[in-house]
């Protein structure tokens, strides 16, 4: 899905009715496909991705990059941090406490390689380095990755040969063992290629071309979670709290366009 080289911010009101968005552009980036953002501290966190370095009449030439970024949106600045240990595109992170998680993808600059280790950063201090995790049981690229509590989920994703996965993986951060989670309710082919997730200090959800769920109270399955005016999935998920899920643009399900709708879900229970 193609990214426009330019962070925006979106302005609404306390609750946002459809068609009342409005968008700010923030600042003029490198063009990158394929990132991960994450919010924490009053912080905008961009985190890899991918760059098309051919023409468009011109055989296709795609590099994962390893740059991270920290954007101050009170400062409206850009700040440098430790670049990835490699270049990562179609990944997943998340923060838990002070530690930002980076999970799956996969890194281009010749043939591609699926990524099975993720790495962690310490936010908390100044001076840190990448660590890796253990390897994961999987290889996954185009995965949603959120959190409940102190555990990290990676969820659905594309593995070798375009070999769609509807699986979910679960990791703990305080032991640092990964274990099977309760497979996504997908009934399409894709499954999970695709899927995005968010979180909120209670319920974490995930959309996929099959619609947008919720993981239940007790870890082992999903509910629906609220309707959409229609399924999409490559569409990127923002968890304000308050029984809302926003989601924003994407590919739709019905006919695989891109679409620029950005939408508002009730989740409220």
């Amino acid at each position: 899905m193609a990214a426009h080289p330019s962070l925006w911010r979106l302005r609404r009101p306390a609750r946002m009715r459809c068609g009342e968005r409005r968008r700010q552009e923030v600042q003029n980036l490198e063009h990158l496909e394929s990132i991960a953002l994450v919010a924490h501290g009053g912080f905008i966190y961009r985190i890899g991705g991918l760059r098309v370095d051919s023409a468009i009449d011109e055989p296709e030439v795609l590099t994962s990059v390893a740059t991270v970024q920290r954007y101050d949106p009170r400062e409206g600045t850009w700040q440098a941090m430790p670049d990835l240990p490699e270049g990562r595109s179609g990944h997943g992170a998340v923060v838990v406490g002070d530690r930002l998680y980076v999970v799956g993808g996969w890194t281009l600059g010749g043939p591609g390689e699926l990524l099975t280790r993720g790495v962690v950063l310490d936010l908390s201090t100044p001076d840190a380095a990448w660590v890796p995790l253990p390897e994961a049981p999987f290889a996954l690229r185009s995965l949603g990755v959120a959190r409940r509590g102190d555990s990290i989920y990676a969820l659905g994703g594309v593995g070798e040969g375009m070999a769609f996965s509807g699986e979910v993986y679960r990791f703990d951060t305080k032991t640092e063992a990964w274990s099977p989670g309760p497979a996504l309710p997908s009934e399409i082919p894709i499954a999970g290629f695709g899927a995005t997730a968010c979180n909120d200090e209670q319920d974490l959800y995930v959309n996929i071309a099959d619609g947008l769920f919720r993981l239940n109270a007790a870890g082992d399955g999903w509910e629906p979670a609220g309707a959409l005016e229609f399924t999409r999935y490559f569409s990127p998920l923002i968890c304000p709290g308050g029984g809302e899920v926003i989601v924003l643009g994407g590919r739709s399900a019905a006919d695989n366009e891109l679409t620029s709708s950005v939408e508002s879900v009730d989740v409220a229970r």
